[in-house]
């Protein structure tokens, strides 16, 4: 089974390191936002989700997330495949390989994907996420 997953965090404008805040997991339009940075503990169940075999997790910078994740919450990712890696073989096209959702997005299915730049650096370190 596949499921989408993305890490967001405080952009800093610094040389400063900022841990990953939440981590959102998706099935089709069903997601799961859980903030890492706030929670006192990682439920076993969801250590267990992440490091199963049998489950990939898609995504675009697949690798960074999955290196943040183990180094930040000591979580390890099993399964993890990288959109753009598969979009540029699939497509025969390697300069996507560097692509982001936006790009991807454009190149498969000729849409417009807008993040605009107040969700990009938003405060997803904050203890209460809105709505939005």
């Amino acid at each position: 089974m596949n499921f989408t997953e993305d890490v967001e965090w405080r952009p800093s404008f610094s040389r400063a390191y900022s841990k990953k805040a939440i981590l959102q997991l998706c099935v089709g339009r069903r997601c799961l936002i859980f903030q890492l940075l706030h929670a006192d503990y990682v439920p076993n169940t969801l250590d267990e989700f992440l490091s199963d075999p049998d489950y990939t997790f898609v995504g675009v910078g697949m690798a960074a997330d999955v290196e943040q994740l183990e180094n930040d919450y000591d979580l390890e990712v099993a399964n993890a495949e990288d959109l753009a890696e598969l979009t540029a073989k699939e497509m025969g096209r390697p300069d996507l390989r560097n692509a982001g959702l936006q790009g991807i997005a454009r190149a498969v299915m000729d849409a417009h994907v807008e993040k605009p730049q107040r969700v990009r650096t938003g405060p997803w370190d904050a203890s209460s996420l809105s709505d939005e």
